[in-house]
């Protein structure tokens, strides 16, 4: 009688824990996303979303489980080629590529953002920014990095110490920016297309558009060298930026989610740990302990990533509950009917 009533008041535990998973899952989901999210940009519990229909989204994620929509400035014809963002908190300013041009919006009020100016770049295609504040590097098509020409379309910039890094379709290109009106290059490496590129110290780390992601010594500017490969080992395509945090890489991947590659050993890169939603993953910005990743059509999604062994999006925790429910129903009900079929069995042995 004791272990039946155990086993009942297991059974009802089950019961609640699932249907109260479910009633979370139900009402902590995202809400539905009507735009196309490019890149990210988050800082005091607000994120900004470059969006290809809309231009500007706004959005108040002070609860990482349940970031909502706050404010949002419609340009839907400007903003179908470059799509990246940055915004300066400080004088509460957004800078947002376009296609053809930088608009400055003002965010003091994030329900009502406002523009109040744009900066032309007439006859090209802006392909996206890198921002080392006073300066912003827009590159666009025709290829052009300020005053340098480069053969083919540049994919990504990263900069540090006054040296840019320029992914671009025929390799990495470095090149001395600390004259800004007189840029020089001094040297190149490569002879395949490089998605995007993330600097730390003097290493660079660079994703070419399929399968790999290699490791670049540019201590030497003038004579880059690839310490190593990593092979993802399947044919996809990178998304639109990647991010380097204690010693591991973030990185979004259109087809497989994002992934996170453990590079404290520049000669022996690995994978660490994998989220896979079923989303077109674009882009990442890290404001630790969270990441924020567009993907595309579902909008943002925000990642606890302070424990990565135990790597989790918000709302899979529902999941989980109501699998061990489930399972726990299951066992409940499996235990009732063994039970049963041993008291026919005994009451057949007895007549």
């Amino acid at each position: 009688m004791k272990r039946e009533k155990i086993l009942g008041l297991c059974y009802l535990i089950a019961i609640i824990s699932l249907v109260g998973a479910q009633f979370f899952f139900i009402f902590q989901q995202q809400p539905e996303y009507d735009g196309r999210a490019q890149d990210v940009y988050a800082e005091d519990d607000i994120a900004y979303i470059a969006d290809y229909y809309y231009g500007l989204i706004i959005m108040d994620a002070s609860n990482p489980s349940n970031p909502y929509e706050i404010g949002r400035l419609d340009q839907p014809s400007t903003y179908d080629s470059g799509n990246q963002i940055y915004v300066r908190n400080q004088i509460k300013v957004a800078y947002l590529v376009g296609n053809d041009d930088l608009r400055l919006i003002d965010v003091s009020d994030p329900s009502n953002p406002t523009q109040f100016s744009v900066l032309s770049i007439p006859s090209s295609v802006i392909w996206g920014m890198f921002v080392d504040y006073p300066f912003f590097y827009l590159y666009h098509s025709p290829s052009q990095l300020g005053f340098i020409t480069l053969e083919n379309s540049i994919r990504d910039v990263c900069i540090s110490d006054d040296i840019a890094y320029v992914g671009y379709e025929d390799g990495l290109k470095i090149i001395d920016v600390s004259n800004s009106s007189n840029p020089i290059a001094l040297g190149q490496i490569g002879d395949t297309r490089y998605h995007n590129c993330v600097v730390n110290d003097t290493t660079v780390y660079a994703t070419r558009w399929i399968d790999y992601l290699d490791i670049i010594d540019v201590s030497d500017p003038s004579n880059p060298t690839i310490i190593n490969h990593y092979n993802k080992g399947r044919h996809s395509a990178i998304g639109s930026g990647i991010e380097f945090l204690n010693n591991t890489l973030y990185v979004p991947d259109m087809n497989y989610g994002l992934e996170l590659i453990d590079v404290s050993d520049p000669t022996n890169p690995f994978k660490c740990a994998q989220l896979e939603p079923s989303r077109l993953t674009e882009n990442i910005y890290i404001d630790y302990p969270y990441a924020y990743v567009t993907c595309d059509f579902e909008g943002l999604v925000i990642i606890d990533i302070s424990n990565p062994s135990i790597w989790s999006e918000y709302s899979i925790i529902n999941t989980i509950i109501s699998i061990i429910s489930i399972g726990v129903v299951a066992c409940y009900i499996a235990l009732k009917l063994f039970k049963h079929k041993i008291g026919d069995d005994h009451k057949k042995n007895r007549t």
